[in-house]
This record gives structure tokens, C-alpha cells and sequence, in this order.
């Protein structure tokens, strides 16, 4: 992908209807380990998520496998993604297949 697909995608990103979490734990499972995690936003397409200090995580890079868990309903548990993004302390984990539940639903879910 070339510079203006990413630019592309990352402008289609910023105006996506989300839901916006303030301090919500999650859970998150890679390198055969689950670990709380913190929720940023969540679309239908994806999560942004927040390692928690004084957690030990494995590296975490573009393309791996993990399974989250984010505690919002039925729907957010065990959801299989591919990290599409990590820079510093923030990962963006992608779905693959979109949540079949709305953005409203899932910012009712986090009650902030």
C-alpha cells in the first residue's frame, strides 16, 4: 500500500462513526496470552486500543493474529483481528468482518 492509499484509508478512519470509551477494560489475547488492555474507540470495522501500564505485553506488530475480548456485549467477545497499526503504546486491531452491531449500541454498552 503506497502512501496515499494510507492517507486515503486513514481520512476515511477519522470520519467513521465511533464509539469513544473512557478508561473501559478489555482484554486482549496474543503470543498465547491474555491481558487486560485499555479501549480507545471501537467502529464496526475495528478497535483502538491502550497497553496498561505495568502490564507485560508481547510485541505486538502489524499483521498479527489476536482475539479480543471487549466487554461491551455478546457480539465484543472473541472478536478475531489482525493488528493494522501500533505506535507507542496504542495498537488498532481490524475485525475483517464488521460487527453486526451499530456504533450507537456499542457507546450504550460502555455507559460514559
Amino acid at each position: 500500500m503506497g502512501h496515499s492509499e494510507h492517507y486515503e484509508a486513514a481520512m476515511s478512519a477519522r470520519i467513521r462513526p465511533m464509539a469513544f470509551a473512557f478508561r473501559h477494560d478489555s482484554e486482549i489475547s496474543a503470543c498465547n496470552f491474555r491481558r487486560p488492555i485499555s479501549l480507545v474507540n471501537v467502529h464496526p470495522g475495528g478497535a483502538r486500543l491502550r497497553k496498561q501500564r505495568g502490564v507485560n505485553y508481547c510485541e505486538l506488530h502489524v499483521g498479527d493474529s489476536v482475539v479480543l475480548d471487549l466487554r461491551l456485549l455478546t457480539e465484543t467477545a472473541n472478536l478475531a483481528g489482525r493488528v493494522a497499526w501500533a505506535e507507542g503504546e496504542d495498537v488498532f486491531v481490524d475485525f475483517g468482518t464488521p460487527l453486526t452491531v451499530g456504533v450507537a449500541d456499542l457507546q450504550g454498552a460502555m455507559g460514559n
